[in-house]
């Protein structure tokens, strides 16, 4: 039984539904392309690095991070520790001190070392003999005795008491036992480190809330940037679509052939412009017995604008006819014509079909959209126009009486017969299914072929007709045929 929607007009317009299905079919080839794209292999692999176990545990790390248990803190523990040491406090204090100073510069003075040039001598041997060979009263007249003045003189001095004093102070003492050591060497080192600015940048750094410290890291550029690109269209698009269900039935079919008849002629490597037989055994054209029309090649064929024309003509021209009983020969028709089939180029068992047709409402011219593999049985008509437009299928043994089978369905020509629409024939294993702009026409599970068969696009004539119906067009936007997946 024939759908209902059809019977009462419920079919979608051509260009609605086309537009719908060139935007579905457009936006499944855009969700395959990106899907193999540069732009999402990145996001995805950014993704998993930012989900990963080591991504979050990285963030936690760097957000739970102290100072404390930086190298950094603990030099500059090490080095507060030595700079609040006494011998350190007390060695800088003696090394910047005055007395040092005074010290030092008097330690290279004459003054020095005269004073010790002079203490030698008194404290020497020979200046004991001379000043008991001399005895007391002459030795207060003796070179020798103002020399023991001039030492007793300078010793009571105040430079000389204050070195002494210093030389002998716990200040001096600690100082020459802490320069050039290595206590010193590695606080200046560590002084001199804790002042640069390399420290200071880390100090400052982990001395930030971790929430700063975060925001500051690699870690937090890179889960940005994932969820910027997260948020954007393309990426949200992709995600929201990918498992979609309303490509489930483009996924079935992989386009196989087709013709958009973009070029200014017909290509003629897809199409032959008479019957098959006829190119294959003949190398010319026939028709079959009881056809009113010739198809004289191409010449009832026009392509332009991106649409195949397909003409009949009232037109004399003497061609070839084919009978059973008499096989091929000459006869003088009144009719010209056109057909296309794809029998030399392609053919296929199972599959989708489907072609943009405009037919005319000039009955009984016959526009046909038809299937058929090498015998005339079996045979389907995706659509044709005759007083009706029929779908159907028709099948048996044609040599047999009585045992052709067909099953069919028709719709009204005038209805749909005056502007452009999408027929279509979903051929499975075991059914066959007529569609309509995506409306089901009918569907049946008997004399499904089960052979590869070629398409035909054709007008013929099987009675006489008046002027008034001629020249009768048919046109063909496009042609495309699906392979199931």
């Amino acid at each position: 039984m024939i759908n209902l929607k059809i019977l009462f007009g419920l079919v979608p317009k051509t260009k609605d539904y086309e537009t719908q299905q060139d935007a579905l079919r457009k936006e499944y080839v855009d969700l395959a392309t990106f899907s193999q794209s540069r732009e999402l292999a990145e996001f995805l692999e950014l993704e998993k690095k930012v989900l990963s176990p080591e991504f979050i545990l990285k963030k936690k790390s760097i957000a739970g991070s102290r100072y404390s248990d930086t190298p950094e803190h603990g030099k500059e523990k090490e080095y507060l520790k030595l700079k609040g040491q006494k011998e350190v406090i007390r060695y800088y204090k003696t090394k910047d001190s005055v007395e040092l100073r005074d010290f030092l510069e008097f330690d290279r003075s004459y003054d020095l070392k005269h004073f010790h040039t002079l203490e030698n001598l008194i404290g020497s041997e020979e200046f004991g003999v001379k000043k008991r060979e001399l005895g007391r009263k002459k030795f207060k007249k003796s070179p020798e005795f103002q020399k023991l003045l001039e030492y007793r003189l300078l010793k009571k001095s105040e430079r000389i008491r204050s070195y002494f004093k210093f030389k002998q102070s716990r200040d001096y003492v600690n100082f020459t036992l802490m320069i050039g050591s290595e206590k010193i060497a590695l606080y200046e080192k560590l002084g001199k480190y804790v002042q640069s600015e390399e420290f200071k940048k880390v100090r400052d750094y982990m001395k930030l809330p971790g929430s700063q410290k975060l925001k500051m890291s690699e870690e937090y550029k890179l889960e940005q940037s994932y969820l910027t690109q997260k948020k954007s269209d393309r990426i949200r698009w992709y995600f929201k679509t990918r498992n979609s269900k309303k490509f489930d039935y483009i996924k079935q079919w992989e386009p196989v052939f087709s013709d958009e008849f973009e070029s200014k002629q017909l290509d003629k490597k897809k199409w032959l412009t008479r019957y098959f037989w006829g190119a294959a055994l003949l190398k010319e054209s026939y028709v079959n017995e009881g056809e009113k029309q010739f198809f004289p090649d191409d010449q009832n064929i026009q392509v332009s604008d991106s649409v195949l024309r397909i003409i009949t003509r009232k037109q004399k021209f003497n061609g070839k006819r084919w009978s059973p009983s008499l096989g091929f020969y000459p006869h003088d028709f009144e009719y010209t014509a056109g057909i296309i089939n794809s029998g030399h180029q392609f053919r296929q068992q199972y599959g989708l079909f489907e072609a943009k047709i405009r037919f005319n409402l000039n009955h009984p011219v016959n526009h046909a959209f038809w299937m058929i593999a090498d015998l005339m049985i079996p045979h389907i008509d995706v659509a044709r126009a005759t007083r009706d437009i029929v779908v159907g299928s028709y099948f048996g043994d044609p040599n047999a009486k009585g045992r052709v089978g067909k099953k069919t369905a028709s719709l009204s020509r005038s209805r749909y017969g005056s502007d452009f629409q999408i027929f279509s024939l979903e051929w499975t294993k075991d059914r066959l299914t007529w569609r309509i702009n995506g409306v089901t026409i009918y569907s049946t599970g008997q004399g499904v072929p089960q052979v590869p068969m070629y398409i035909n696009i054709s007008s013929s004539l099987y009675q006489d007709v008046n002027g008034s119906v001629l020249p009768a067009e048919v046109d063909v936007d496009w042609v495309r045929c699906y392979r199931h997946l």
